[in-house]
């Protein structure tokens, strides 16, 4: 178990302020000439001794990966900061960009010293609108106080860092789609060879890195790669922040050392509650098959070939229904396995279907179901308590008003009375008298999954000229 003054993201839940000031008193901004003034040598060798590996999921050496960039080269170089975090029911990078964005700031400053780099790109998925807001807010004031932009931190290093907002193409968390993006194309990936370490954006050096793995950077070159590399395991090393979504009680973003098991993982937020559903963000591990072919039930998988970027949770699904199955891996477009005879079936992530739909697929078997919740830390401190009150209260009111609907209807005044029993509404419906003599106008609130039942039962009921208007709010 990760020791408490062995977490690099201290502030991961966000009890406390994002702002400069704040993040100062964590420890951000911390020695970091002192650090520019050993040298980007050290710092490059640092972060190769220390073992930390890519935190977006391909798990490449970060250090490696940094070696690579021409040391002796005309062309400008680039460090991307890859904040498109763009899996349902992902959000460990949305937490470092919201509540801990100068320790990323911070990494970007080190790692582009010591990548030579003079220009900084953060591209950051499209719809974190209030993310970029707060990351822009924390730029600024990085700015204004020195630690960016020319001879910045006092170090005589000149650094500037752009956010860019994605336009919400899935497939721009490909490093080379979203250099494609970032130029103004369309964002699709790139051939390979070239890598964009020789020839990336614009044709220039370019190294992209996850925003865990910058912002872990500072802490590793302040308690020294010795800290880092003896925590977890052996070529797994240091800590990670874990997002435990899907099937369970209570979701949350963890962070723990590489090679937790996960059983220990889970029962370590045994103790965070869950608020709120926020009725947003629901997905599905779905296994499909093509359109064509009849579904009869689990068994039709038996022999089979599924392909799959999440072999233990289908193996797992299919060993609970006793089923053996040929399991092929792919990572990347899992949708096209069997139009190009590589599977029979295929288990992927589905929100819309709408993937599923233009790969001829149909959804045949739902193995998991996620959806975004507000979840609650028993380490909460009072005054926090006070704000999180207000923040259910306001989300309660979006909630409400959007599984509800505004009905407004005309009724002659001898069905008043037994059009109001049929309407589920408020404590009592709106009875306004029409200029239209013995008839008036009734105005209530209907819940979405009671809607159409009630509008047939007002017709009935003589109930005319029925409106129905979405609501925005609904303050109770």
């Amino acid at each position: 178990m990760l020791k408490h003054q062995d977490h690099i993201f201290t502030n991961l839940n966000g009890y406390n302020s994002y702002h400069l000031s704040e993040a100062k008193k964590r420890g951000d901004w911390n020695k970091t000439k002192k650090i520019i003034e050993k040298g980007s040598e050290w710092i490059i060798e640092e972060v190769k001794l220390s073992g930390l590996r890519g935190r977006g999921g391909a798990g490449f050496p970060t250090g490696l990966k940094w070696s690579f960039i021409p040391e002796h080269s005309s062309l400008t170089k680039y460090l991307i900061v890859n904040a498109d975090e763009s899996e349902p029911g992902t959000c460990k990078d949305r937490n470092i960009l919201r509540y801990e964005p100068h320790k990323l700031l911070e990494g970007c400053l080190l790692s582009s010293f010591a990548l030579g780099v003079e220009t900084c790109y953060i591209y950051i998925r499209g719809e974190f609108f209030n993310e970029s807001k707060i990351l822009q807010t924390a730029i600024d004031e990085a700015y204004s106080n020195g630690l960016l932009g020319k001879n910045a931190c006092n170090s005589s290093w000149n650094l500037d860092i752009f956010l860019h907002r994605g336009a919400g193409a899935y497939i721009a968390g490909e490093e080379t789609a979203l250099l494609e993006s970032l130029e103004g194309k369309k964002a699709q990936p790139r051939l390979k060879p070239p890598y964009p370490a020789s020839t990336g954006l614009y044709g220039c050096p370019t190294t992209v890195n996850n925003v865990e793995t910058i912002a872990a950077i500072p802490d590793i070159l302040k308690k020294g790669a010795i800290w880092f590399s003896g925590i977890g395991k052996p070529n797994n090393t240091g800590s990670k922040i874990f997002c435990i979504s899907g099937h369970i009680n209570k979701p949350c973003n963890v962070e723990e050392e590489l090679g937790i098991p996960l059983k220990e993982l889970i029962e370590k937020g045994e103790d965070i509650a869950i608020a709120e559903k926020l009725g947003f963000s629901k997905c599905k591990v779905s296994l499909a098959i093509p359109k064509e072919k009849d579904y009869n039930g689990i068994s039709d998988f038996q022999g089979k070939r599924i392909a799959t970027s999440y072999p233990n949770t289908v193996q797992q699904y299919l060993n609970k229904h006793n089923i053996e199955a040929d399991l092929h891996i792919i990572n990347g477009s899992v949708e096209i396995a069997p139009n190009i005879g590589l599977a029979d079936a295929i288990c992927d992530i589905v929100s819309s279907g709408s993937t599923l739909f233009k790969n001829n697929l149909k959804e045949v078997e739902v193995m998991l179901k996620s959806e975004a919740v507000l979840a609650v830390s028993p380490k909460i401190t009072n005054e926090a308590k006070e704000t999180l009150e207000k923040l259910q209260f306001r989300m309660r009111a979006v909630l409400n008003g959007k599984n509800s609907k505004y009905v407004l209807l005309n009724a002659p005044n001898d069905k008043i009375e037994a059009i109001i029993g049929i309407l589920p509404g408020m404590n009592s419906p709106t009875v306004l008298p029409l200029a239209k003599e013995g008839w008036s106008s009734l105005h209530s609130v209907v819940k979405d999954n009671e809607f159409w039942q009630v509008i047939d039962d007002l017709k009935e009921a003589g109930a005319e000229s029925i409106l129905v208007a979405p609501i925005e709010k609904m303050v109770l």
